[in-house]
This record gives C-alpha cells, sequence and structure tokens, in this order.
C-alpha cells in the first residue's frame, strides 16, 4: 500500500510519501538422501514460518522551483522467522 500527498510549507513545495507491505512464508525445509538423482528418503524436516512486515515514510521539499531537493525519511523493518522477532528502524537524508 502506497500514500503519497502534495503540500506547501511556505513558499516551499513538499511531497509526503508512504509505503508499508507484508509478506507471509511457510517453507518446508528437508535433507533427502539420494543414490545417483533418486531420494531414497528423508533425513531431516522442518517447517519455517518467515513473516515481514515493512514501511517507510519521506518528505521531499523542493526549494526555488525544483533546485536544490532536499528530503528526511525512516525505514522499519518487523520481521518474525521461527518464532524469533527483530524489529530495526533507521533514518536516512535524501539530497
Amino acid at each position: 500500500m502506497q500514500y503519497t500527498r502534495t503540500h506547501k510549507l511556505a513558499a516551499v513545495t513538499a511531497v509526503l510519501a508512504g509505503r508499508t507491505n507484508y509478506h507471509d512464508s511457510e517453507i518446508n525445509v528437508g535433507l533427502y538422501p539420494r543414490v545417483g538423482r533418486t531420494p531414497t528418503g528423508v533425513t531431516t524436516r522442518a517447517h519455517a514460518h518467515v513473516t515481514n512486515t515493512a514501511g517507510y515514510v519521506q518528505d521531499n521539499l523542493s526549494f526555488w522551483r525544483g533546485r536544490p531537493l532536499a528530503g528526511q525519511g525512516i525505514d522499519c523493518l518487523y520481521a518474525i522467522a521461527c518464532g524469533a522477532a527483530d524489529f530495526s528502524c533507521k533514518l536516512w537524508p535524501r539530497h
């Protein structure tokens, strides 16, 4: 999902943009012994459930008819893999 909106800050034209996404996977992982290219059974099998959610928000400012441009944003990622969760955010400048 994406959101974009133009706005003005005094005499400066700006564009606010944000986006999110969601990814959910179930993965069957297995180790299969072989003779040549033919599987002979199952040695180990596991099911992995991986979920990723991410998003960003950024604001771009346009001075003096588009020159120069400046911007600031934030990226966030939340991931769950096999029951372990991880969350991170970072700020980044855009010039």
